[in-house]
């Protein structure tokens, strides 16, 4: 698997984190979904204007932790 179907899999698509074998993978999956919830509830702090930033900004984070994560696979077939 490259590392664009690698994202478009675990970044991009809508998938269960239950259906996700790897744990390391669903661990960065449950660390972003609750990082996303969090800014979602924080209204006090974070205006409506800002939400689709903040959002962003996490998206990307996650994505630069499942592209580094990626990078250790020594054998992507298992993904």
């Amino acid at each position: 698997m490259t590392k664009e179907e690698f994202l478009k899999k675990y970044l991009y698509d809508s998938i269960k984190i239950d259906d996700i074998k790897d744990n390391n993978i669903r661990n960065i999956k449950i660390k972003y979904f609750n990082m996303i919830n969090k800014v979602v509830q924080d209204e006090y702090r974070i205006s409506d204007k800002e939400l689709p930033k903040e959002y962003d900004r996490v998206i990307e984070k996650e994505k630069i932790e499942l592209e580094e994560y990626y990078d250790t696979l020594d054998d992507y077939s298992i993904l």
